[in-house]
């Protein structure tokens, strides 16, 4: 009888561990071992089906793929973003560093990114390294912290905090093997600590311009449709919101990292990003009709300076000019208000109105001719609340007059260069037209001249990264001395 009881009360012990969930793994449904069975798991979505990088800038070079569960491959039989990665490369040396269990990227949990990567042979050569960042250390509560204001060595970091471990990960893997870091983060779920931690990367990249950022997060928009998946699709892909199956690397996840990690190598090896077109080698003018003066850049990527490791328009300006710069670009972005990440948006919302602008430099930006966003017309009145902003010129109007009547400074647009595309064809003309009801309006116009944009495939390839966005040599050697000539043609007269 009493052995009874006994078998009794531990049959009752082991149902309410079960309910409540102990021994399981944080951010994991249920436990499960057969995950064999899994529709996503099946062999049609094993790593040799993928398809393999055209353009592979990792062969022959060796890869650190730093991570926990998710990497290791947990719910997918330990085939995940590791494999995924030696097969999309062929040719490339892997090293995975995960763990079968969840692991923070601080030093706040047992098992951390920190000491894993502390633990690799100090005297190896890596070219790369890949880094999962964890929804493990919001789980925990860890204090996301601050970036840094100053340089820092890894041994200064913080690495108690997540963008203390973070800037330990960037800078240890710069002192130590001299090469770049990629930080992947999880696709979209319902987190709001994880979706702060995110938002928070862009001025972790402002510090650190060589980082990349393989934002699977990111929400959906209308050219953005990774998260946008169905229902179906999300049960063949992901065990739960963290772990995979082989298809959710294979067919979803990968192709996605392959894409960023593709965009960033792109650059990061690009002729025109080398040393000797860094924008700190610029010599200021002398004389400079702006020396000492304060300068702003608006725009999207093309000012961001997304191919060139955020070296763009206002840097050389600033460093010709012998300026100080404040710069408000974030890609993807557009003139026209139709979200608060747009220009005017951002002017109102992200620029203080007690800050001193001397010049206010604008991209004519080219998202908002892919977009096919309305271009309106030009109004007949200078009062901010008559300018439809959500048309191409009215949100321009709108610009010209905040500006002028918050910062009294003059507003320069600048163009793009050649392209082809109709719509901003349409968008410089209509902006030369704006000129003749602004004269105070600086239009730096690379588009217009047909001479300056007849030059060899060989400085093509050097000066840009695509048709749109220029390398630093396209900045600092094509662009930026023209947009010189053309500005002191307005500080002559």
């Amino acid at each position: 009888m009493k052995r009874k009881w006994i078998a009794g009360l531990l049959v009752a012990v082991l149902c309410i561990m079960a309910i409540s969930g102990c021994g399981t793994k944080t951010d994991k449904t249920e436990e499960q071992t057969d995950f064999a069975s899994l529709k996503g798991n099946a062999k049609e979505y094993d790593m040799d089906t993928i398809d393999i990088a055209m353009d592979n800038k990792l062969k022959g070079k060796s890869v650190v793929v730093l991570g926990s569960t998710a990497v290791d491959g947990y719910a997918s039989e330990g085939v995940g973003v590791a494999e995924f990665i030696e097969t999309y490369y062929e040719g490339c040396k892997v090293t995975k560093v995960a763990t079968s269990d969840d692991a923070t990227i601080s030093t706040k949990g047992k098992d951390s990114y920190v000491d894993y990567l502390k633990e690799q042979d100090k005297d190896a050569e890596y070219d790369f390294i890949i880094c999962q960042i964890p929804v493990e250390d919001v789980t925990q509560k860890v204090d996301l912290g601050e970036v840094s204001e100053e340089d820092i060595k890894s041994s200064d970091a913080n690495t108690n905090t997540i963008y203390g471990a973070m800037e330990f990960i960037i800078n240890y893997a710069d002192e130590t093997w001299g090469c770049p870091v990629l930080f992947f983060t999880n696709s979209r779920y319902d987190n709001n600590g994880y979706d702060k931690l995110v938002e928070g990367l862009s001025t972790l990249k402002s510090k650190y311009p060589y980082l990349g950022v393989a934002n699977l997060w990111a929400k959906d928009g209308k050219y953005l449709v990774f998260n946008g998946i169905s229902d179906e699709e999300r049960q063949l892909y992901a065990y739960d919101n963290v772990h995979m199956t082989k298809a959710g690397y294979s067919q979803w996840w990968g192709p996605k990292l392959g894409r960023e990690i593709d965009s960033y190598l792109k650059k990061y090896y690009a002729e025109g990003n080398a040393e000797e077109y860094d924008m700190n080698g610029l010599t200021p003018m002398e004389n400079s009709p702006l020396a000492g003066k304060r300068i702003c850049a608006l725009g999207s990527s093309v000012t961001y300076g997304e191919s060139a490791f955020q070296q763009a328009v206002g840097e050389y300006i600033a460093v010709r000019f012998d300026a100080t710069l404040t710069k408000e670009a974030v890609s993807g972005t557009t003139l026209a208000d139709l979200d608060d990440t747009s220009y005017v948006s951002r002017m109102k919302n992200n620029l203080s109105k007690d800050d001193h602008f001397d010049l206010f430099i604008v991209q004519l930006s080219t998202n908002d001719a892919t977009q096919g966003i309305e271009i309106g017309q030009i109004s007949n009145s200078t009062n901010l609340e008559d300018f439809d902003t959500k048309t191409i010129l009215g949100a321009m109007e709108y610009i010209i007059n905040y500006v002028d009547q918050t910062w009294g400074c003059p507003v320069a647009f600048y163009t793009g260069t050649q392209y082809g595309s109709d719509d901003y064809s349409n968008m410089v003309q209509q902006l030369l037209q704006l000129k003749l009801k602004y004269p105070n309006l600086i239009v730096l116009d690379l588009y217009s001249n047909d001479a300056f944009n007849d030059i060899s495939d060989e400085d093509r390839a050097l000066y840009m990264s695509d048709p749109i966005h220029p390398t630093r040599a396209g900045y600092s050697r094509w662009w930026g001395p023209e947009m010189e000539r053309q500005l002191m043609d307005f500080y002559s007269n």
